[in-house]
């Protein structure tokens, strides 16, 4: 109990040494009870070791109870052999090994897939829920519909209250992989059913939210943006006052999805004002998800603020959310930070203030230029050739192509689609440079 107690706050290097005292302790057991209790000190510290992103002694520590329980017949540790084996797939796909991360859940399906136990049904559903969401992450969306039609052939007709929620995630999973084949007619009717049968359940208010939040970003891509408004009134209505974590992120993306679309539809000062109430629904938030939905209603915000002639304005509130979220380390809120210094520096552009703006890219290069995101190198990219056009149209053509040589040089084998667009601008902007430069004999 100490050392889950020491995991929940947080301390997983005491509760890693709390488990270990435990398996120690335990090593020669032979009662049942103690048993099940030696396994859980070794699952709970392959768990800790996973939170601190120790991911290879994580294995290690699944491994040995694979190791030492796998021939169990007892309910109570082949549940934990179970949970181990969907804990170990997990890091794999941490490590960046997909294809052990779904032989894993392979393995498990095997061995439990034909278990009558609801404990062990139970795994079964999270194993197949899991596999699927690792086939979308690899875009691999025809199995990830396989994989939960598997799910919902197995459970489907569950009635059992542990099912449900499995239940629930695979529907709202198949829903989007077709909508990701742009079958949007299609996902919608699987959103309907998913509502139909699930939406007046209280315990599955996570599903639901999501599923309307879903269900309206599709009518968006579909160009029904009132219908994409409503969806999102839905979820603000319905569940504004949620105390649940994931509930209120379905919450805080409904008001930006209905700050997007109400811009789709041509008004722009209800757009900046559903980002403002986005953000400030949210802006003492202390949880990283939360704060980072309202960093990107803040910067959406700015931007739209420039777009309406109001630079100031916007570079104003780019400075508060930098110190709302600046010292963050979590990747998402990264992210945010970043690219409130790119629209720090573009705003700043729209002023003439071409000093500010150069030092604010200098800033963005000097804490973000080693990145290894995707998104934040693309910003890296941007300011580059934006730092390029500055220097250029202020009479500095020699560093002007520095820039744009400083974007070639760093991002010309990148293949990913948000840097290599600047690439092409970069080459394309040095070309024409140096075709001018050698025009006037430079």
């Amino acid at each position: 109990d100490k050392g889950l107690a020491l995991g929940r706050g947080g301390k997983f290097h005491e509760a890693i040494a709390c488990f270990d005292e435990v398996q120690t302790r335990l090593e020669d057991a032979a009662d049942m009870g103690l048993q099940r209790t030696l396994a859980g000190a070794i699952s709970n510290t392959g768990c800790g070791f996973a939170e601190l992103a120790m991911y290879a002694e994580a294995i290690a520590s699944y491994d040995e109870l694979l190791s030492r329980f796998g021939n169990a017949s007892d309910i109570e540790l082949l549940e934990k052999l179970a949970q181990a084996m969907i804990d170990k797939a997990y890091v794999l796909g941490k490590m960046g090994k997909p294809e052990e991360q779904l032989a894993m859940y392979g393995n498990l399906l095997e061995r439990f897939g034909d278990a009558t136990e609801l404990e062990l049904r139970e795994c079964v559903a999270d194993a197949l829920l899991a596999k699927g969401l690792a086939y979308e992450d690899l875009k691999r969306y025809e199995d990830a519909i396989a994989t939960y039609d598997e799910m919902l052939r197995r459970c489907g007709n569950a009635t059992e209250p542990e099912l449900l929620d499995s239940v629930a995630w695979a529907m709202s999973g198949k829903a989007h992989c077709v909508g990701e084949f742009g079958q949007s007619a299609a996902a919608i009717e699987l959103y309907n059913q998913l509502l139909e049968r699930f939406g007046n359940s209280p315990e599955l208010d996570e599903q639901i939210a999501e599923a309307i939040v879903d269900r309206g970003y599709v009518k968006g891509e579909m160009g029904d943006f009132q219908g994409e408004i409503a969806d999102c009134d839905t979820v603000i209505s319905r569940f504004g006052d949620a105390t649940d974590l994931s509930v209120r992120d379905s919450v805080a993306i409904a008001m930006y999805n209905k700050g997007w679309a109400t811009g789709e539809m041509g008004d722009a000062p209800g757009r900046m004002a559903m980002y403002e109430d986005a953000w400030r629904c949210f802006i003492d938030a202390t949880e990283p998800t939360l704060l980072a939905r309202s960093a990107k209603a803040m910067v959406n915000h700015g931007v739209a603020l420039v777009e309406a002639g109001r630079p100031l304005d916007a570079i104003v509130l780019y400075d508060q959310c930098r110190h709302r979220i600046g010292n963050a380390t979590e990747g998402e809120l990264n992210i945010w930070v970043a690219r409130c210094l790119l629209e720090k520096g573009i705003a700043y552009s729209k002023i003439d203030g071409h000093a500010d703006e150069l030092a604010v890219y200098e800033q963005l290069l000097a804490q973000f230029g080693d990145a290894s995101a995707p998104e934040i190198r693309g910003f890296i990219a941007n300011a580059l050739f934006y730092r390029g056009e500055t220097l250029e149209q202020n009479g500095q053509p020699r560093q002007a192509l520095a820039a744009y040589d400083e974007v070639l040089r760093r991002y010309t084998d990148s293949t990913e689609p948000d840097v290599h667009e600047w690439v092409e601008f970069a080459a394309e902007a040095k070309t024409r440079l140096v075709g001018k430069l050698a025009e006037a004999g430079q």
